[in-house]
């Protein structure tokens, strides 16, 4: 572990986790002025999807701490990731947001005073990076009904006040029962031959859990250089119900419908256009080509975490 940084950087989405973002920062701030006392400490609030897109690409610091949800921390590795041959700040995912998966992943404690507390004792990792055509993504890529999820987990956030994992299922059960049906999908997988399928869902996963902790695939890693692939079809909504209730903990895999690759790329090519999320992000669409970047991003995890294995 290294705790002689020179220079930290707060990034605040105030907006966060209806509103703790902004309700935490001043005291998240004097955490880390009396944790790390010899650093320059630099406060920015977020403006924009924009501007946090160009803090990744222009901060010139030794660790990047974002106060935030997910959405904050897919947009700064944007730009982080395509940061190379230079120095690149250490990612620090402070959780302040309604899903918190990838802090989740890097083992860090979900109330964001006390992840803070943790970063003295944490590692730097280099950690892998999912990728989608175009567009970087550190935990979940999905589509179909469970993209439907992830895209009403954002309605609902804006007006409830529900969080987490709470939040998560009151979506999942809206979607199934409003927005279940299968997809045509052809998936090509490297070295395999084509084949066509009708996915009720589809999860490409680099770490573990969406949705504010379940645990969709719960043997994937950031540091395995793979990606996690899971498939359901074939089931009636009750059923897609209790499986629900299976996937909160990862006991899911046994169960009739659901089979699982794990590999390094895989393309799809969809009949049409289906819901389609990645990072809680809503994802364009017909036609994806998914890989993973070994060791493209440094980040700091709390030790044991295992960064998601």
């Amino acid at each position: 572990m290294q705790t002689d940084y020179r220079s930290i950087m707060l990034l605040v989405h105030a907006g966060s986790g209806s509103g703790m973002g902004g309700r935490v920062a001043s005291q998240v701030a004097e955490a880390l002025r009396a944790l790390f006392p010899a650093a320059e400490l630099e406060v920015q609030e977020t403006k924009s999807r924009e501007h946090i897109r160009e803090v990744g690409q222009t901060a010139q610091v030794d660790v990047l701490c974002c106060l935030s949800g997910d959405g904050s921390v897919h947009d700064l590795a944007q730009t982080l990731v395509a940061r190379k041959g230079e120095k690149r700040p250490i990612l620090a995912p402070i959780p302040a947001g309604s899903g918190n998966d990838y802090a989740r992943t890097l083992g860090f404690p979900l109330d964001p005073l006390k992840a803070v507390a943790t970063l003295p004792q944490c590692e730097a990792f280099k950690v892998d990076v999912g990728r989608v055509n175009s567009t970087y993504f550190l935990e979940t890529l999905s589509f179909g009904v469970d993209a439907a999820v992830a895209l009403n987990t954002e309605k609902l956030r804006l007006t409830t006040k529900t969080r987490g994992g709470v939040l998560y299922a009151q979506a999942a059960i809206g979607a199934i029962l409003h927005e279940f049906h299968a997809h045509n999908v052809k998936v090509r997988v490297e070295g395999r031959e084509e084949y066509s399928l009708k996915a009720l869902l589809l999860a490409v996963q680099n770490g573990p859990t969406y949705g504010g902790g379940f645990r969709v695939a719960p043997n994937a890693s950031i540091v395995d250089g793979m990606l996690d692939m899971y498939l359901v079809s074939g089931i009636s909504k009750l059923s897609a119900l209790y499986y629900l209730t299976q996937m909160k903990t990862g006991k899911h895999e046994h169960l009739k419908g659901i089979s699982y690759h794990k590999l390094p790329r895989v393309e799809l090519e969809f009949e049409n256009q289906p819901p389609a999320q990645c990072d809680g992000e809503k994802l364009e669409g017909s036609k994806f080509s998914i890989d993973v970047l070994s060791e493209a991003l440094e980040v700091l995890a709390v030790p044991n975490a295992s960064v998601g294995r």
